[in-house]
């Protein structure tokens, strides 16, 4: 006996103890003795009241008993629903008792994405954020591109016990594809799926986990309200739900369809959870595309962090996401590697590109605010507060002190002095790290000590073994 047909049976036994007690209860209920007309217990009208109040008889005219004030009038109807026997939605169908699949094509055409043959676009729907035993997988869907067309499956567990074969289906996708594309999947679905899969015995093959959260917290952390999914696919992919379902509700709406069977609450859960599958595609897409064109794109900081447009070119470095040789421009194109890929030190290059783009835009913005009192780095690692200048502010710092160490990496001490004077021109001497980065460049590549001293001058509490040391050096001690 499977545990599906176990718990039909428990179902059944718990509709039928619940019955029998409704019936004990109205047949103690007829047994009591009847009051006598002229009798006046304050406690026996307050009763009497009470009976009036309520429906003495259904739609045939037969009494119907009194309930137990104890017992929900619900409980006998939620006990006796057995969704093995409700009808799946259209387009739906029921692939094992309490199974339902539904596929569908979400878009006709789509651009080629490197890797997109091993790529498969996942997400799951959840009884819970918790995690751990308490938390069921109701809903998993996987969206992939099969002969130039978008597709996507969705598996609904319709009852608790079906949770194993939505984990079955995963386990068989994830074979298949073993590149899974998520958002925030790495943090939240994927080890749901792990832990739910180890205590249901369904082994996972090892996949290669691609979470779009990150990159795209990397770009417009700053730059808008939230990063989910619906901030950024309205934001910048242009989608609009209409009357969409948030997600704490999907646990209520499936705890509503196992106690009454209504498909109908199950409808809008769908349709939101096939929207995330089309946005997170076309999520990828955008990012690919934005890598693709970084150095143009560094030319607006206010729409993406410079920052995260060089982690970007990392990210898709690293994941075998590069684009081909030709979208290069021309004085990067001839460092490739044998496979018409381009190099390691090209990447890095375009990196360095990005952020020297929008470093010359921010310093130029940022001189025409001319601060009178710049914050400390202190200050400038948190996000400024207020003012025109808080994210040019915040964003220079954050390039400055990343080209600074790479510059400083290569030995292109030229470089970094150069960027360095632009950056305390911009927040002033008083800034603490750019004022020892520059005395140590200074000191130890130029051996200008004078210098040196001079950046450390201005200062509030300049590093007393710094100085020191430089004005030994000076008079030649």
């Amino acid at each position: 006996m499977d545990l599906a047909e176990r718990l039909r049976q428990r179902r059944r036994a718990a509709a039928a103890a619940a019955a029998g007690k409704q019936a004990d209860a109205a047949g103690s209920a007829a047994a009591r003795p009847v009051a006598q007309p002229g009798a006046t217990d304050p406690a026996s009208s307050s009763n009497a009241a009470a009976t009036n109040l309520a429906p003495s008889s259904n739609a045939g005219g037969s009494p119907v008993p009194s309930a137990d004030p104890g017992l929900s009038s619900a409980a006998p109807a939620a006990d006796g629903v057995d969704p093995a026997r409700v009808a799946p939605p259209p387009g739906w169908r029921r692939s094992q008792d309490l199974l339902w699949e539904c596929r569908c094509e979400l878009s006709a055409a789509v651009p080629p994405i490197p890797r997109i043959a091993e790529m498969v676009f996942f997400d799951i729907e959840t009884t819970g954020l918790s995690g751990g035993a308490g938390t069921m997988v109701l809903l998993a869907g996987a969206a992939w591109v099969e002969q130039g067309r978008l597709v996507a499956e969705q598996w609904f567990a319709a009852d608790f016990p079906g949770e194993v074969y939505v984990l079955q289906r995963i386990a068989t996708m994830a074979a298949q594809r073993p590149v899974v594309v998520s958002y925030n999947g790495r943090s939240f679905d994927w080890p749901v799926v792990q832990s739910k899969s180890l205590m249901s015995g369904v082994v996972l093959p090892p996949v290669e986990h691609l979470d779009l959260l990150y990159p795209v917290r990397r770009l417009f952390r700053h730059r808008l309200p939230d990063c989910s999914l619906a901030t950024v696919e309205h934001a910048r992919l242009g989608v609009v739900r209409i009357n969409d379902v948030p997600g704490q509700e999907v646990p209520y709406r499936y705890a509503e369809f196992t106690r009454s069977g209504d498909v109908q609450q199950l409808l809008p859960v769908f349709t939101h959870h096939l929207q995330d599958l089309h946005s997170l595609y076309h999520a990828l897409v955008y990012l690919l595309e934005l890598e693709r064109s970084a150095e143009q794109a560094s030319a607006m900081p206010e729409l993406h962090d410079p920052v995260g447009l060089a982690r970007l070119i990392e990210f898709c470095s690293q994941r075998g996401l590069r684009p081909s040789c030709s979208s290069y421009p021309s004085g990067i194109r001839a460092s490739t590697e044998p496979s018409g890929q381009p190099t390691v030190a090209a990447e890095l290059s375009r990196q360095d590109a990005v952020l020297a783009t929008a470093a010359d835009i921010l310093v130029s913005r940022l001189q025409a605010y001319a601060p009178a009192e710049p914050p400390g780095s202190a200050q400038l690692r948190r996000m400024p507060a207020a003012g025109p200048d808080a994210v040019p502010r915040h964003d220079l710092f954050r390039i400055g002190r990343l080209l600074v160490r790479r510059y400083k990496q290569r030995q292109d001490y030229d470089s970094a002095r150069r960027l360095l004077l632009q950056l305390q021109d911009c927040f002033g001497p008083a800034h603490r790290w750019t004022a020892v980065e520059l005395a140590k460049l200074l000191e130890h590549q130029y051996r200008d000590y004078a210098g040196a001293l001079a950046a450390l001058r201005g200062l509030a509490d300049p590093p007393a073994h710094r100085q020191e040391r430089v004005r030994r050096k000076l008079s030649g001690c």
